[in-house]
């Protein structure tokens, strides 16, 4: 597996358990885990994707507004997608974007691959075993959606007209604190929100120096972000968890918001 600069094999394997092992047929699943300590299902922390999907959902419907076009930026292997569009069924068009080379092959072969898709999952220390996932569920689900799959940096998404200001709802989570310019980003995801649109962001606060490098701020409270002009609609802190060995986890609490954009053109 090629160098990637976000994660290597056994972090894709951490994601894939994380999001999609409860889309694993049990007879497989119990298979591809009999070396394990622990029952397969502790593994899914989908209901994490559940729960930002209904904060989103309580505020499409508080605002009255009904979104059309999403933008996720951090789109990952596509989980968080999947649970807002099945919430969601007047969106026609979807921009996912997602910088790591590993999690943006995830994504294309989960919703433009073949009727199953192969992940990696862990076994133990540089240890994996492979699991086949079974994607048409998924590809029928964004059925009726127009794509646009963009792997680029973040950074990158500030120029080039590639985030302009047309979208009824945009997700950013759990990103800000995983890139090299955190407010620049929160910026970019802001001026992508149409007028009376939606800013769905979350954050998990991590600010590792290997992502932020040397930034002169960082955010106490995702909150600071949003002054005149958003209207706040709700949030929530949604816990998960993600292993990174055979019996170690690491467990987050993520701080989620949904603000409206009415900032007048």
């Amino acid at each position: 597996m090629n160098k990637d600069f976000y994660l290597d094999e056994r972090g894709l394997a951490a994601y894939f358990e994380k999001d999609w092992i409860d889309h694993i047929d049990p007879a497989a699943l119990t298979e591809a885990f009999r070396f394990a300590p622990f029952a397969p299902a502790e593994l899914s922390s989908a209901a994490c994707h559940v729960e930002l999907a209904k904060l989103v959902h309580a505020a499409v419907v508080a605002s009255g507004i009904a979104p059309v076009s999403l933008l996720e930026i951090g789109a990952s292997l596509g989980r968080g997608f999947f649970e807002v569009s099945k919430k969601l069924n007047t969106l026609k068009r979807a921009k996912l974007v997602e910088p790591s080379a590993h999690l943006f092959g995830g994504l294309k072969s989960i919703y433009q691959g073949s009727d199953s898709a192969k992940f990696s999952v862990i076994k133990g220390f540089g240890e994996f075993t492979q699991i086949s996932l079974a994607t048409a569920p998924m590809r029928k689900q964004g059925a009726g959606i127009e794509f646009e799959m963009l792997n680029v940096p973040y950074e990158e998404l500030a120029g080039a007209g590639r985030t302009p200001a047309t979208h009824d709802l945009v997700v950013c989570s759990n990103v800000i604190d995983q890139c090299k310019d955190p407010r620049t980003l929160a910026e970019v995801c802001k001026s992508a929100v149409a007028p009376g649109g939606l800013l769905a962001l979350s954050c998990t606060y991590q600010w590792q120096n290997k992502y932020t490098g040397n930034a002169v701020k960082l955010i106490d409270n995702i909150h600071e972000l949003f002054g005149p002009g958003w209207k706040f609609f709700g949030e929530a802190n949604i816990p998960f968890q993600v292993r990174s060995n055979e019996r170690y986890w690491l467990r987050f609490l993520s701080h989620a918001v949904v603000y409206q954009n009415l900032i007048p053109v």
